[in-house]
């Protein structure tokens, strides 16, 4: 009859068990995190002499690496304008002094920025081609100012955004008044 095989110590499994235990912690504890939260931000593009307001979205998951969505929402009963310009923004935190804060923006903006996130853009426009332009969203405490801007640096101007479409409406009620501001031409 054949010998039955010693059995096995168990100090030699008691080490398999903890890497495999460990192992199944490392895949695990990536999927319990959890995902980052979508930040949406509104404004209300002012009318031009040939095109109505528009209802202007970003769209922003927040990280090391920031990316944003921008397009616009139609809005048929307020008869604002829409068309399928879409816009694509990678940025990272800009470590922002006032140092940074260009002469021309008002002093409540520099003060009041908390965050800034920069980066590029690229624009997709409805009539076709596409075009690429460097942005900074400026993060502010809200305290008398809108809670965002996003500055248009390679252009020259900023302009503000809110948490609701509500709030931009409110902030520009006519659609009429433009709301950037723009550096001073010399």
């Amino acid at each position: 009859m054949p010998r039955s095989a010693p059995p096995r110590p168990v100090r030699r499994t008691a080490p398999s068990v903890v890497i495999a235990l460990i192992g199944l912690l490392v895949l695990v504890t990536p999927m319990a995190a959890a995902p980052p939260h979508l930040e949406t931000w509104h404004r209300l593009n002012p009318a031009t002499e040939d095109v109505a307001p528009e209802h202007e979205r970003l769209q922003c998951l927040p990280g090391v690496q920031w990316v944003c969505r921008y397009d616009k929402v139609m809005e048929p009963e307020l008869e604002l304008n829409w068309d399928r310009t879409i816009g694509m923004f990678h940025g990272r935190d800009f470590p922002f002094t006032q140092d940074d804060c260009p002469e021309w923006f008002p002093t409540e903006i520099c003060e009041g920025t908390e965050q800034v996130i920069a980066g590029t853009i690229t624009y997709v426009v409805d009539e076709g081609g596409a075009f690429k332009t460097g942005h900074a969203l400026l993060f502010t405490d809200g305290v008398g100012i809108a809670p965002l801007y996003v500055y248009w640096f390679d252009s020259g101007f900023v302009c503000p955004w809110y948490e609701s479409f509500e709030d931009a409406l409110a902030a520009n009620p006519t659609g009429t008044e433009s709301d950037c501001i723009f550096e001073p031409e010399e």
